[in-house]
């Protein structure tokens, strides 16, 4: 039987979680079945080395500015024409174009498009525009077979948003293999804390994510000077983002500094998670975070941003904590009851590694994605 080949487009294979869900889903997919392909826009390659030592075929196309979008398009246009690509799939806004009408061209008639995030929603700073939206509306229309959400709240904001119906709900997941922690875990652990400034008395607090408002840093800052008056702890913040600057010079205008430790872009996510104590997301939008993920299935405390994503995820109580972020003295208020108590609630975190096991492994999601592609594939064929 002869294999499907599939183009994965996505805007960039920098650190990320749609970029980390690629490479969950090239690495497996079944090979048997399967041949991939990658391009992707935007010259953000830490994950281009391990693709391809995957053989998987991988081509940049280097864009640097919106004016290159004709020539992006004729570069995939031909990637599609001379690989006999079956399907294309794409990520990320300009990919998710791109893709799209370069495969229209090609005479590729199976294109899918997977939304991380509810992009459209609570759009304060006006950052997805109505041109934005009616771009991929349309070219989602004229050009897609199907989408996939990460998760039920994103699938309902591309239904109302977008208009689009045939959406599969596909979650993000973890490759459970990699946070089996070896032998000498603590003597590591040690060694890591150490590096970092990190004393014995501290507790770790964690945060995970590109440093961008959505995601809400800017909260964390301002809530521990509060914190500090009553307990001893560090606040590791993991992630790159445009509001770098701005977080450094706010924590020094607070005179937290000793008690922040930024970190970019890490590969040893395992480590950074097992030495910390409570893992805090205070995002007001997502779609389906990995790094939470990550945390829950260490069995670490987590408390989040009370919304319709996070819920779908934590249950107040029995898998984690969540907290209405606009209310500080409260949040403020639960954070110190749980660093008083941490043993008397490290019972979420049980309970959270065995939702994560059971709902957000491999073998489920890309089982699921398989049959996806068989579908959609079989459907155009029929037409």
């Amino acid at each position: 039987m002869e294999k499907i080949r599939i183009l994965h487009v996505i805007e960039g294979l920098g650190f990320g979680g749609a970029e980390k869900r690629l490479l969950f889903d090239l690495k497996f997919l079944d090979r048997n079945r399967f041949d991939n392909y990658v391009a992707y826009l935007y010259d953000l390659d830490a994950y281009r080395e391990t693709i391809e030592n995957l053989e998987i075929p991988v081509y940049p196309l280097k864009m640097k500015f919106l004016c290159e979008i004709p020539r992006v398009i004729t570069s995939l246009f031909r990637i599609i024409r001379e690989n006999k690509i079956n399907i294309v799939h794409s990520q990320l806004f300009w990919a998710n174009i791109c893709a799209r009408i370069a495969a229209k061209l090609a005479g590729v008639s199976t294109v899918l498009t997977t939304y991380q995030y509810p992009d459209y929603e609570n759009d304060d700073a006006k950052v997805y525009s109505f041109k934005r939206k009616i771009i991929d509306r349309l070219t989602g229309r004229f050009c897609n077979s199907a989408f996939v959400a990460v998760s039920d709240t994103v699938a309902r904001s591309v239904k109302y948003n977008l208009g689009f119906n045939k959406i599969f709900l596909i979650p993000n997941y973890l490759n459970l293999g990699e946070y089996q922690l070896s032998a000498d875990s603590e003597d590591r652990r040690s060694k890591l804390k150490l590096s970092l400034g990190i004393g014995d008395k501290d507790v770790v607090l964690m945060n995970c994510g590109r440093l961008v408002a959505q995601k809400k840093q800017i909260f964390l800052l301002e809530a521990l000077p509060k914190i500090l008056l009553h307990k001893q702890v560090k606040l590791i913040i993991v992630g790159c983002g445009p509001l770098e600057y701005k977080l450094r010079e706010k924590a020094k205008k607070l005179e937290i500094e000793r008690n922040i430790i930024f970190l970019k872009n890490r590969t040893d996510m395992p480590d950074l998670i097992s030495i910390s104590d409570i893992f805090i997301l205070p995002s007001v939008k997502e779609g389906l975070s990995l790094s939470l993920l990550e945390a829950m299935y260490m069995k670490k405390i987590c408390m989040v941003a009370k919304n319709e994503t996070m819920e779908e995820v934590i249950t107040d109580g029995k898998t984690g904590i969540t907290f209405e972020e606009n209310n500080y003295d409260v949040v403020v208020g639960k954070i110190l009851e749980v660093i008083n108590n941490i043993k008397s609630f490290s019972a979420l975190g049980e309970e959270a590694s065995k939702i994560v096991e059971r709902r957000y492994n491999s073998s489920c999601a890309v089982k699921t994605l398989e049959d996806t592609y068989i579908e959609i594939l079989n459907y155009k064929n029929k037409k």
